[in-house]
């Protein structure tokens, strides 16, 4: 996983760790950040929740490489997912964190 969650002293520390990409996003990153707020937000002990990046960049955005992937397998003949997933999923887990 490359979304690492700890939790000290009352603080929720997310940490996107994927330095070696930028910290940049992926499909399953988002779900497991979304994943990471819900359980931040569950943790009554938590009170602050911290978002950083590892390495030199919080993150540069979403990952290109696996949106070129996904666009060949849809031009491919794939079928496009019709699933919500990556970004809506973090949306969705962001406008419920209290």
């Amino acid at each position: 996983m490359s979304i690492d969650l700890e939790k000290l002293d009352g603080i929720g520390i997310i940490t996107i760790n994927r330095p070696e990409r930028k910290n940049a996003f992926t499909r399953s990153q988002y779900e497991d950040l979304a994943s990471a707020l819900k359980e931040i937000d569950a943790d009554d002990s938590v009170h602050v929740a911290i978002l950083t990046g590892a390495g030199g960049a919080f993150s540069s955005g979403q990952d290109l490489k696996e949106m070129a992937e996904m666009a060949t397998a849809v031009a491919s003949g794939a079928p496009a997912s019709t699933q919500p997933g990556g970004f809506t999923v973090l949306l969705d887990g962001l406008e419920t964190f209290s």
